[in-house]
């Protein structure tokens, strides 16, 4: 299967318990797994320059990456709705600050956690210009996920 435009990709969720779907009532991203390149654009910062799209899904794709390296959030669940707090998470990604990896995810020997920590480095590279493809990243993932299982 192709999984094509982050950016506009609606989440879906698995129940960890009954293994079943959870899906969202509606289109809820708001500021929610955007861009740097959008909060930028949302918090008027004054270095923004609008970004190659592919570029911007990139980012998206760290964010996904996050999700699956963690097992949490880019954006604490707690925050949505409250417009105040988003815009100051949206603040602190703007300035360079990222979600954190927990301890034993960044303390790790194992492979393939060092794999998608480097990916989502690279995913989430502050100048759009320095992101590579998608498929760059695809295949350096495939390539380490190779070299893991031999």
């Amino acid at each position: 299967f192709k999984l094509n435009d982050f950016n506009f990709a609606k989440p879906m969720y698995a129940d960890k318990y009954t293994n079943g779907t959870c899906t969202l009532p509606k289109f809820t991203m708001g500021l929610f797994g955007r861009s740097l390149e959008e909060l930028q654009y949302k918090t008027g910062y004054e270095g923004f320059t609008p970004s190659k799209p592919d570029k911007i899904d990139v980012w998206i794709m760290g964010n996904l990456l996050y999700t699956i390296l963690t097992d949490l959030q880019v954006w604490n669940k707690k925050t949505r709705g409250d417009e105040d707090i988003k815009l100051k998470h949206a603040k602190r990604i703007v300035a360079g600050k990222r979600p954190q990896i927990p301890n034993r995810i960044k303390n790790s020997n194992d492979p393939a956690y060092a794999a998608l920590l480097n990916a989502l480095d690279i995913t989430w590279k502050y100048s759009w210009k320095e992101r590579p493809s998608a498929g760059a990243i695809a295949n350096y993932l495939i390539g380490e996920l190779r070299t893991i299982t031999g």
